[in-house]
């Protein structure tokens, strides 16, 4: 269903205040559009809410909810899926000991992080939560941050949340100072110990962050899949962290399933590799890696490091949007794309490499088998 354009507004309200007579059974309720009216919409979508008792899921990103509605939400005993818009302070907090007892995906969207801190604080005691989102227009800050996941630490059950993300509207601006994000703040996290997506989308800055941080979070979350500090328009590329290949190889080790990872890094740091460049951990299921703004000097060291740790890699992206009046940034992009071509011939050679290696030990195998069998024929 949706609320717009604005020609449509009194039909959408005449349409949603039948429902419960016309549709009192309907279990998936998805209203796009609106923004612009909100005041007008709010009260009637709230009231069509409260008359729908055997919702499943309910997608609502634009139009503010009345707390009551929310408070209906709360006591559906079937709804497993909800994307809900707050905003302001809670006035009404939830008597129910259990709210949202079947709740499974729940995205927040607001104009900044505190409704949705105190939505999680009043209205959240579901212990089978899965997968938790945060879509705000205003950064949050990395105490913020901290904040919610303490909530979901104190609220949820831990083994059963494995997916958290927090974003941007994709028309966000990109000219922001960027917050500094505090690797303390995620200290809740890693009680998380089944989590496979975290994905941080918003103006932040991963600055503090080093390889040290990122050896915690691998070895914290054996299961990851998805790792992403950079938001839209490559945001957080300005300001790269502190972690170099090194703490990039803590998550192939200790992550077998990762899959994607965006974080921008020293590429440049200089690395000393006592064999091979990954000492041998290879991890087969790694296809993306965004780099953002990542510092680069020596292409064909980070290209011989990807090819032999990551050899399946699809996708390397590496400064997309850059000032061509600014010689660092294109001499950087330049070597990225260099990485990238070399990245492909070193992954053809390994994997021949391999391949050989491979044949090698069955040969040898089937020569000992045979040298086994023709030592017992000269035994018996």
């Amino acid at each position: 269903m949706s609320a717009s354009p604005p020609g449509a507004i009194l039909a959408t309200m005449t349409i949603l205040s039948a429902l419960e007579s016309k549709s009192p059974r309907v279990k998936h309720l998805l209203i796009q559009g609106g923004h612009f009216h909100n005041v007008e919409l709010k009260s009637c979508i709230s009231t069509s809410i409260c008359g729908l008792l055997h919702l499943h899921i309910f997608e609502c990103a634009e139009i503010t909810l009345t707390w009551e509605a929310v408070s209906h939400l709360a006591a559906l005993p079937s709804l497993h899926q909800a994307e809900i818009r707050v905003q302001g302070e809670i006035n009404m907090v939830s008597s129910l000991h259990s709210p949202f007892p079947a709740l499974r995906y729940l995205t927040l969207c607001s104009n900044n992080i505190t409704p949705a801190i105190e939505f999680v604080e009043h209205f959240i005691r579901s212990a089978l939560l899965e997968s938790f989102q945060i879509c705000v227009e205003n950064e949050p800050s990395s105490v913020q941050l901290g904040q919610i996941f303490s909530l979901l630490l104190a609220h949820t059950s831990p083994e059963h949340l494995t997916s958290i993300k927090t974003y941007h509207p994709e028309y966000v601006s990109c000219d922001k100072v960027l917050s500094l994000l505090k690797a303390s703040d995620f200290d809740p996290l890693f009680r998380f110990t089944n989590l496979e997506h975290l994905l941080i989308q918003t103006e932040c800055s991963t600055g503090l962050f080093d390889d040290t941080t990122l050896e915690a979070m691998a070895r914290a979350w054996p299961k990851l899949r998805d790792l992403c500090f950079i938001g839209h328009c490559g945001l957080g590329g300005n300001w790269p962290s502190k972690c170099t290949l090194r703490g990039i190889l803590h998550l192939a080790k200790h992550c077998p399933h990762l899959s994607s990872l965006a974080i921008p890094f020293h590429a440049s740091a200089m690395i000393s590799w006592n064999g091979r460049p990954g000492g041998g951990v290879v991890n087969e299921e790694f296809r993306e890696l965004d780099v953002g703004q990542s510092p680069i000097t020596n292409p064909r060291a980070v290209a011989s490091f990807l090819s032999d740790v990551f050899p399946k890699l699809s996708t390397i992206t590496a400064w997309e949007d850059i000032n061509p009046d600014e010689p660092a940034e294109v001499e950087n992009r330049k070597r990225w794309q260099e990485t990238i071509r070399l990245y492909h011939g070193f992954v053809a050679i390994r994997n021949e490499e391999r391949t050989w290696a491979a044949n090698m030990v069955t040969g040898e195998l089937m020569m000992s088998h045979t040298e086994t069998r023709s030592l017992f024929k000269v035994q018996f």
